[in-house]
């Protein structure tokens, strides 16, 4: 068993992963977590903007990628090291173009976009970083944020895509990033044709037509899924997604909620990851004694609606399930109402 998961792609290697802790995540989901926050969080709230974050001002003032994903790295994350991450990358950066230019010699003519990525991909291998969804036995960051990746050389296929965007953002190079459940990789924009890049491939990493290649076959398309998405998608939707960590901490619920209600209308459409997030934090407010007990049903309904949205996409996934189960029963009249999209009360926030 051990040498069959060995060879197997990271990609796939994620994948069990996600299907081994799934059952762990849906006791984390229903319980209440009584883990206090740190003591300057909520101060960062006060001063923090959701629906206008310092990453977003950093991209309108023309910062490059790199620069906006460090930003947000720092929100979630105030002690990391910025000097250090960017130092890093800095060198990684430095390192690729290096190789490029001993490659292509005396040839004068620029490196394409699909040699530039391989570039970036190979200096990965030989600086040492490996795939990792989990911070390893040394407590290092969280290898799913760019900064974490960075620093402990342990990224995914969201923390390595990140990077090669930014790499080809800092050369010039136009980009976007295809989000599927469970993965994301990194499609290039060429004259005829687009061309894909699986991050977590570093030795072969270019792909033709990748969303609907055999390796990824009966993944979602629903939403935004599969289709490419510019800088400004794509940030929102790693700020978000990266919000996740936050949800342990009941002050960050109402900021978290207004984040995803942007995100939701920068994006376009939603995803399974932002609407279990909605649902959770619903499910905290519902299931607290903060507020009024008006405030408290309507989140119960936010949530049973998303809940019962969720488990009817995805059946096998059991968090769902059990968090219907444990929201109780809500009266028909208000489950037509919601489930016909009329959404009285909470739009995409909960009410004071």
């Amino acid at each position: 068993m051990n040498d069959a998961v060995n060879k197997m792609p990271p990609f796939w290697i994620g994948r069990l992963l996600v299907a081994a802790l799934l059952p762990g995540l849906s006791a984390c989901i229903l319980e209440h977590a009584d883990s206090r926050p740190p003591a300057e969080l909520e101060e960062l709230l006060v001063r923090a903007d959701p629906l206008h974050p310092d990453f977003e001002a950093r991209l309108q003032a023309g910062k490059g990628l790199f620069e906006c994903l460090l930003s947000i790295d720092l929100f979630l994350r105030p002690d990391i090291d910025a000097r250090h991450v960017r130092a890093v990358f800095d060198s990684l950066s430095a390192q690729t173009t290096q190789a490029i230019a001993d490659t292509l010699g005396k040839r004068k003519r620029s490196a394409t976009a699909e040699e530039a990525a391989c570039a970036f991909l190979r200096t990965l291998d030989v600086r040492g970083f490996v795939f990792g969804t989990a911070p390893d036995s040394r407590g290092a960051a969280d290898p799913k944020l760019v900064s974490g990746a960075l620093l402990h050389r342990r990224g995914c296929c969201a923390s390595f895509s990140l990077l090669l965007m930014a790499y080809l953002d800092r050369i010039g190079t136009p980009s976007s990033i295809v989000c599927l459940p469970d993965h994301c990789f990194v499609r290039i924009p060429l004259a005829d044709r687009s061309c894909d890049v699986e991050a977590t491939d570093f030795e072969s990493p270019l792909r033709e037509n990748y969303v609907n290649s055999p390796e990824l076959a009966g993944t979602d398309r629903g939403g935004h899924y599969g289709r490419s998405l510019d800088r400004e998608e794509t940030l929102w939707h790693y700020y978000v997604d990266r919000l996740w960590t936050w949800s342990r901490w009941r002050c960050t619920d109402e900021f978290a909620l207004r984040a995803l209600g942007k995100a939701r209308g920068i994006l376009g459409s939603s995803c399974q990851s932002i609407d279990a997030q909605e649902a959770h934090r619903y499910f905290q407010i519902a299931e607290g004694q903060e507020g009024t007990e008006g405030r408290r049903n309507l989140a119960r309904r936010e949530s049973y609606v998303r809940y019962q949205r969720l488990n009817r996409d995805h059946p096998a996934e059991p968090d769902y399930a059990a968090a219907l189960s444990k929201l109780g029963t809500i009266s028909l009249l208000a489950q037509e109402v919601w489930l016909d999209g009329i959404q009285p009360g909470l739009p995409g926030v909960a009410a004071k």
